[in-house]
């Protein structure tokens, strides 16, 4: 069986369609687990009727405390052998499920990961394995998505797995422990999950998303220089490029002056003139990102 574990908050507007897009699925061997974050909406409401409607829908409600709380929460009471994420915002196809199973059956893979993006593939054949530190690698090079909801996961691995709580950006800090567990991971040339971006839930503008991205960075070369040090050269690359997109973006809208990011764009800035030839002779970081550095370099 799988589990699907949606955290709701803030979605009324959107909660009806995506659980449906959930129960029209193909493959119908599932539990959805609907996970109340103490929603100040109707969404507590909408998840009660729609529990009363399917049999196979259970409803937690809950104190506010992030997504990564309530998919802990969701994670601790599901009966799946399988585990999979959608956001309340958000719709799958019909045939998401039955397709990550099939290919899960014929690989026993830990995870099976979809396209989040229809325009993005990566190969020609219809799936690509991959090893643990093949995935950690390229989830650091930023060639995999960090979305947990594009992906079907062996429960067995999250016993010790789960969301960061406390952290901003905490997805990419649970799939670098993921897949630093597991031991093949696949991947579909295929997109099944459609994104939608609302307005509504969005607490942060994008220059302080930026920041807490640049936050989130720092968080993870330290767990990695703690924990995993053969990574550690992936995730400097990870983490200056996360730098390097938010400097460019407090350049690019005028911020960089500005008091609450200045201390921050300086300290960017003074990591990179130590580390500006091995970025920018580097064939890792594309020639776009060197422009960046050029930049940051240039306005103080």
């Amino acid at each position: 069986m799988i589990s699907i574990v949606v955290p709701v908050y803030k979605s009324e507007k959107f909660l009806f369609e995506c659980v449906e897009s959930i129960m029209k699925q193909t493959y119908t061997d599932f539990e959805l687990i609907l996970v109340d974050d103490g929603s100040p909406d109707n969404c507590g409401i909408i998840c009660d009727k729609l529990a009363k409607e399917y049999d196979n829908i259970y409803v937690i409600h809950k104190k506010n405390g992030g997504a990564s709380s309530a998919r802990n929460v969701g994670i601790e009471i599901s009966h799946g052998d399988f585990l999979m994420f959608v956001d309340s915002d958000d719709t799958i196809e019909k045939n998401m499920l039955e397709r990550l199973f099939y290919v899960q059956q014929q690989t026993n893979a830990d995870v099976v990961g979809s396209l989040l993006h229809p325009q993005r593939q990566f190969t020609d054949v219809d799936y690509q394995q991959y090893t643990s530190e093949e995935c950690v690698k390229k989830l650091f090079l930023r060639k995999l998505d960090s979305s947990p909801c594009t992906k079907l996961i062996r429960k067995s691995y999250l016993n010790n797995v789960h969301f960061p709580e406390g952290i901003t950006n905490e997805d990419i800090v649970f799939l670098y422990h993921l897949y630093d567990k597991c031991e093949r991971v696949c991947y579909l040339n295929e997109c099944f999950y459609f994104y939608r971006k609302n307005i509504d839930s969005v607490t942060h503008s994008l220059k302080d998303h930026a920041l807490d991205m640049v936050i989130n960075a720092d968080y993870l070369v330290d767990e990695v220089a703690n924990n995993n040090p053969d990574y550690i050269e992936y995730v400097i690359t990870y983490r200056d490029k996360i730098y390097l997109d938010f400097c460019f973006l407090l350049l690019r809208n005028h911020f960089y002056n500005k008091t609450e990011y200045r201390n921050r764009y300086d300290y960017c800035r003074n990591l990179f003139m130590k580390r500006f030839k091995n970025i920018l002779f580097s064939q890792i970081y594309s020639w776009k990102y060197k422009v960046k550095l050029l930049l940051t370099i240039l306005y103080k």
